[in-house]
């Protein structure tokens, strides 16, 4: 080993990967995690509330209409073919074929989009600013 290996600078990829661990670490230290963890709570929340909201909207129509209209409803649902990104749009327009589908699809909405987005902007800021501050 030479003496010149020891003090040469790093490269621009190991910079950038000291900066994103220590991205991830000011996320733990500074418990700036805990705003996306409520707001990721609040999602759940949401999202199970339009699970309660389907299992009682079907109770409903099976005391109502028996099993005929469970049935009608199930076809209905079948016809519509929702997907997951389907759930979530019509849920952003306040339409769904599900008897809870908005309030799910907002829950989903929140966990699937808007809480990784915030994230990885967070990380993504943090490990610009830990690069611009290194001192290499």
């Amino acid at each position: 080993m030479n003496v010149q290996s020891i003090y040469r600078k790093p490269s621009a990829s190991v910079r950038a990967r000291r900066a994103f661990a220590e991205g991830v670490v000011s996320l733990a230290n500074r418990k700036v995690w805990l705003p996306f963890f409520i707001v990721s709570l609040i999602g759940v929340a949401l999202w199970l509330y339009g699970g309660v909201m389907e299992a009682w909207g079907r109770l409903d129509l099976l005391r109502e209409g028996g099993t005929a209209a469970l049935n009608e409803y199930f076809a209905v649902l079948e016809a519509a073919n929702i997907s997951l990104l389907k759930l979530i749009g019509d849920a952003l327009i306040g339409h769904s074929a599900l008897i809870g589908g908005v309030i799910e699809g907002w829950g989903l909405a929140i966990l699937i989009v808007v809480v990784p987005l915030c994230l990885a902007g967070y990380l993504i800021g943090a490990s610009v600013q830990a690069f611009r501050d290194m001192d290499i």
